[in-house]
């Protein structure tokens, strides 16, 4: 079971789940064409498609690989969400999936700083107008339009106060999802949201304290006394420190990459392993989209001329950068984040894009007209070349002096998903000899950087402190995931999002 925001891609399933949703609305109060001409009885691909690129956002409820239930809301106004559709498929109503929508509706209101949740409802239903009392919505407006032959009925949730608990316990009929509490350890100070769903949800949460991350030998320490982790990329969760806890039941990472983890060893030990997906996706994506308009003007080393004071006279010929319309796109591993990186060069600046990944990627064929090339072709042919993909032993250092040198001289290249699939000093080396032109790189090898990196004093080099995810809407939903991949874990032996779920297959 799990909820993840929708993609163009997933319009025909929304699609699906509203028509069949406001059938049986239709059909159980005797709305036709005739009596209710503009009622949506049906709803098609395109309504939806136009409904993401307006402000809406969609997010779609998965249980055992299929699509079944939907919610939209948009920023109707500077302080309200509005809620202007939930769908479940008919099978699938009264089995609480309605609950857990708005439930994660409250996260993302609450990230956004939302003050109020608006709803509308048919007035007469006094079915659902209980069911919304019971999430803590208060009536308070009731009107008539000439296009629906009922009335509708407002209601409103103020977020001040909001702490989730109430919800909580309409969702699981109890506080506590367990008869004796699990005792978490929280590496580092995540957000609120997932801090507070484990507490509310009845478990023992120690929190670690500190800004800096801990010592090996105390995340050691300390997870001795604990039955769950959850940690991020900081921590090295490595073969000394599973044979020492290989008591835990579930390791939860606070993000979407894992090579910090020995998945293999934690396999053997038949420990699952939760991750983040999706929620930093757009954000990550919005660095790479940055990164690659600063580095192209040059917005970092001019902004640094300022500070020194050397501003000094136009010069018709200076500080020149490159403009993006029409270049090639070249994204190796065209995933999620390559997805939406990809969408926002073809939308601004009509890039053609290529990539390179073991597997085609059909949706991106279609809807981006991209071309899969080899590794090479990427190399030669990308004007801007944007790494997307994960660390690993094929990608390790994949990008060195041979790698530059096979790329056009007047390319950029952009690292915003692990440091380490680049060679550093090659890179200083490529960009001092102009082998490429430019670079923006949001991870750095090693991490952090020295302050004297030559690369920071480059005209051509844009360098960010491993911000992708650093968004209150990515860090608040990487945070709910994390938590609810132990929530879900210990309520029904199956985390939302986990990176080997062959441990489940024989725990099962």
């Amino acid at each position: 079971m799990s909820i993840r925001i929708a993609s163009p891609a997933d319009a025909p399933s929304v699609a699906n789940i509203i028509s069949k949703a406001n059938q049986a609305v239709a059909q159980r109060f005797g709305l036709t064409r005739e009596n209710t001409p503009k009622h949506p009885s049906f709803c098609t691909t395109d309504w939806v498609v136009d409904d993401l690129k307006r402000n809406a956002q969609y997010f779609i409820y998965e249980t055992a690989g299929k699509a079944v239930g939907c919610v939209a809301y948009e920023n109707a106004e500077k302080d309200l969400a509005f809620l202007n559709r939930l769908a479940v498929l008919p099978e699938f109503q009264g089995r609480g999936i309605g609950k857990k929508l708005v439930s994660y509706l409250f996260d993302h209101a609450l990230a956004l700083h939302k003050k109020i949740i608006s709803i509308g409802i048919i007035a007469a239903n006094d079915r659902l107008k209980t069911w919304y009392e019971t999430l803590g919505f208060t009536p308070f407006e009731t009107k008539t339009f000439n296009h629906l032959p009922f009335d509708v009925l407002l209601m409103q949730y103020p977020l001040d106060d909001f702490k989730g608990g109430h919800l909580a316990r309409a969702m699981n009929g109890k506080e506590s999802v367990m008869k004796t509490p699990k005792k978490v350890l929280v590496s580092r100070q995540f957000p609120e949201i997932g801090i507070s769903l484990l507490e509310q949800a009845g478990f023992e949460v120690t929190l670690w304290s500190k800004d800096r991350p801990m010592y090996s030998s105390e995340l050691i320490d300390l997870s001795l006394n604990h039955q769950a982790l959850l940690c991020t990329v900081t921590e090295m969760i490595n073969k000394e420190f599973l044979e020492q806890c290989s008591h835990l039941d579930i390791i939860s990472q606070f993000a979407v990459g894992y090579d910090n983890i020995d998945v293999a060893e934690a396999t053997r030990l038949k420990i699952p392993i939760g991750f983040t997906p999706d929620v930093m996706s757009e954000a990550t994506a919005d660095v790479a989209f940055g990164l690659m308009i600063a580095t192209a003007r040059k917005m970092f080393f001019l902004h640094k001329t300022i500070l020194k004071g050397d501003w000094g006279y136009f010069k018709p010929r200076g500080n020149l950068g490159m403009e993006l319309r029409g270049k090639t796109l070249g994204v190796f591993g065209l995933g999620r984040i390559g997805m939406k990186m990809a969408r926002l060069c073809k939308d601004a600046y009509d890039m053609e894009v290529i990539y390179h990944n073991r597997q085609p990627n059909p949706v991106a064929e279609k809807s981006l007209n991209a071309d899969r090339v080899s590794f090479e072709e990427l190399l030669t042919r990308s004007d801007v070349l944007s790494v997307h993909s994960v660390l690993s032993p094929e990608t390790l250092g994949l990008f060195d002096a041979e790698t530059f040198k096979r790329m056009k001289p007047t390319a950029i290249f952009i690292n915003t998903a692990r440091g380490a699939i680049h060679n550093e000093t090659d890179l200083i080396e490529a960009l001092a000899s102009q082998q490429i032109w430019g670079a923006g790189l949001d991870v750095t090898n090693p991490e952090p950087m020295a302050k004297d990196n030559p690369l920071l004093s480059m005209e051509t080099v844009c360098v960010l402190p491993h911000v992708g995810s650093g968004t209150m809407e990515a860090r608040n939903g990487m945070s709910r995931l994390a938590a609810e991949n132990i929530i879900e874990f210990y309520k029904t032996g199956i985390p939302p999002h986990v990176v080997n779920p062959i441990v489940l297959e024989k725990q099962g």
